[in-house]
């Protein structure tokens, strides 16, 4: 066991950082043709990976051998909307992927390399990456090598296209009835 110092209060904020994102991100559907509601998503994504960059400058990469798996969970879900920084996200996925064994999902490693690919207009590994089309389609971004994508999701812990395609499309179509009244836009804590 490596004899690196948990950050409990780190681990905190993280998760912290992540309920508050995922409770807005919720509204999206109700809110997505509303420009100011999107600047509140900017004005959170900007200062949440302000202050990852902080956790990253003094700890590294919140792996979950110092910040437990909820954290570290967390941690890459913010990395992952820090779009508009992606050369921080480029350096944690470098992080990421040095990490020791068992101490990063590796499936998060998947994930950021095709969000960054998206951004980057390239063809994606691992079919994480879904468009947001106006019918209820829900294709998936193009694809680098479509004939292994199953093989190399393997190796990353995911599981086949085809069903996680299904389950995305159904978590789509039952977000449409969610009620999403009762959540406030993003506010800077002073």
């Amino acid at each position: 066991m490596d004899n690196l110092k948990f950050y409990a209060n780190i681990a905190s904020e993280l998760i912290a950082m992540a309920k508050q994102d995922q409770e807005f991100r919720f509204g999206w559907f109700k809110h997505r043709n509303d420009p100011e509601w999107h600047k509140s998503e900017a004005l959170m994504d900007k200062d949440y990976t302000a202050q990852l960059k902080k956790i990253v400058k003094k700890i590294g990469w919140p792996t979950i051998n110092k910040v437990g798996v909820k954290a570290s969970h967390a941690a890459w879900l913010l990395v992952q909307h820090a779009s508009s920084d992606p050369i921080f996200q480029h350096k944690c996925l470098k992080l990421m992927e040095r990490a020791k064994s068992g101490t990063i999902d590796q499936r998060q490693i998947a994930y950021l390399t095709d969000r960054l690919a998206i951004a980057e207009k390239r063809p994606q590994r691992f079919g994480t990456q879904y468009q947001t089309p106006s019918s209820n389609l829900l294709p998936p971004f193009p694809l680098k090598d479509p004939d292994k994508v199953d093989q190399l999701r393997a190796k990353y812990g995911l599981g086949p296209m085809k069903p996680y395609y299904d389950v995305v499309a159904m978590e789509k179509e039952e977000k449409k009835g969610v009620n999403f009244s009762s959540l406030d836009g993003y506010k800077k804590k002073e």
